[in-house]
């Protein structure tokens, strides 16, 4: 049986009036027009307050939607240009309207993504592991191999034994606490535990590593009130300062465009920053990320006059005692240490070589003999807060100027994290041994 039937072709859109080319272009135009224009204007709004972005990723993307722009423009001014835009009308409306509701569905996905797969706060992601190679001719006193894992807390170490089985002592900090480029057993928090245990034979102990690079007096408050893991330990020891200081001599940053504030930017910025060759943001496998940043600061003039930093002083302090009083509210006992550094005065040329911190709005670096003085001003606030809360004061400022013990401002050699876990685990069985005494005079 054969069939008359012939294939139908699909209608092509239908041209508009000629009267209607000019004003549905233009409807075409703005509707592809508008959201590029409004992120533009955020871009503009950042600069003006002040804003720079610290990736190739952002003006990659002003430069995206400059070009999506002109591109506008180029089809409006051409005869074939404002006839697809007035012919395609319906169509770029929902395209529009599509990729907005694509972006919404995308960020609500990546935050329910990383709700469950993300790092906890003030930790990282459990199981995760990574291995360095810190090279030698950067970073001296530090192996050729640190092996970095994080237990079912997301804290650096081993998994917690039970309550009943060792004292729990976790510490927190920055960068000078994580001890990056060590290797797990090199750190000082895990060589404090093995240090107390020879201290204190009679008890074990377990100590973890929350320190996180960075991180700042503020985080470490909200660690304190907010953590689950507050309530499985016995101690937590606190070394902060030396971030909040850098945090002040920089300045207040400049909020960057609204739009860099979405999930995937976020993702793609991250991998911008890893991957990047002039990135001094983020720590690489071998330590290069080192060298970058001193130059920078090589490189840069110099000021000897630090700013008033009495304000931020306070402020510290204010976080301090929160985060004291947190940790007497849950029972757990807490200890505050000073940050020691290698800056001194009179320091040799090969020593000045090694340092990076202390950039300031203008570029500038501070200098060395101001950086000092800063520091020594933020490790009396500790010192005052312990007094004043009686939390227990560790002080590491003996360590200071230590050639041995750094390997560039304040981040410690294996020499250097023995010797801060004696001094710790010097303080802590000082303070348990006084306390000790003091329950057994009691009436």
């Amino acid at each position: 049986m054969t069939s008359d039937a012939r294939p139908v072709s699909q209608p092509l859109p239908a041209e508009p009036d000629p009267m209607e080319v000019p004003g549905r272009a233009i409807a075409s135009a703005l509707v592809l027009a508008v959201p590029a224009l409004i992120l533009m204007a955020d871009v503009a709004w950042a600069y003006l307050r002040g804003w720079w972005p610290d990736t190739n990723l952002e003006p990659l993307g002003v430069d995206l939607l400059l070009l999506w722009i002109a591109l506008i423009v180029l089809a409006l001014v051409s005869t074939k240009g404002r006839q697809f835009l007035a012919t395609h009308l319906p169509q770029i409306v929902l395209l529009v309207v599509s990729c907005g509701v694509g972006l919404f569905v995308a960020e609500l996905a990546l935050g329910r993504i990383q709700a469950i797969s993300g790092d906890p706060y003030h930790g990282r992601r459990p199981g995760f592991e990574v291995i360095y190679h810190p090279r030698p001719d950067i970073m001296r006193g530090v192996g050729p191999e640190a092996h970095v894992h994080y237990n079912e807390w997301g804290v650096r170490g081993s998994n917690p034994p039970p309550r009943s089985a060792a004292y729990r002592i976790l510490c927190i900090g920055g960068s000078s606490t994580a001890c990056t480029y060590l290797d797990d057993e090199k750190t000082w928090p895990q060589v404090l535990g093995r240090v107390l245990d020879e201290v204190e034979p009679s008890q074990k102990h377990w100590v973890g590593n929350a320190g996180i690079p960075g991180f700042q007096a503020p985080q470490h408050l909200r660690f304190a009130e907010e953590s689950p893991v507050m309530g499985e330990i016995d101690c937590l020891v606190v070394q902060a300062g030396i971030n909040d200081f850098m945090a002040c001599l920089a300045g207040p940053q400049p909020l960057p465009p609204t739009w860099t504030r979405l999930r995937l930017w976020q993702l793609a910025r991250t991998g911008a920053r890893r991957y990047s060759e002039n990135s001094t943001l983020v720590e690489d496998t071998a330590g290069d990320v080192y060298r970058r940043r001193r130059e920078l600061r090589a490189k840069a003039d110099q000021s000897a006059s630090l700013s008033d930093i009495s304000g931020c002083l306070a402020e510290y302090a204010d976080n301090l005692r929160a985060l004291v009083a947190a940790c007497q509210k849950r029972d757990v006992r807490v200890a505050l240490a000073t940050q020691p550094t290698l800056w001194q005065d009179n320091m040799a040329d090969g020593e000045r070589a090694l340092l990076w911190f202390g950039q300031m709005p203008d570029g500038r670096y501070l200098s060395v003999e101001q950086l000092r003085r800063g520091m020594d001003r933020y490790n009396e606030v500790v010192r005052a807060v312990c007094r004043e809360t009686g939390a227990e004061l560790v002080d590491l400022t003996e360590l200071d100027g230590d050639s041995s013990s750094f390997y560039d401002d304040c981040h410690l050699t294996e020499m250097g994290a023995r010797r801060v876990a004696e001094l710790v685990a010097a303080g802590l069985a000082k303070q348990s041994t006084e306390s000790d005494a003091a329950e057994s005079q009691t009436p």
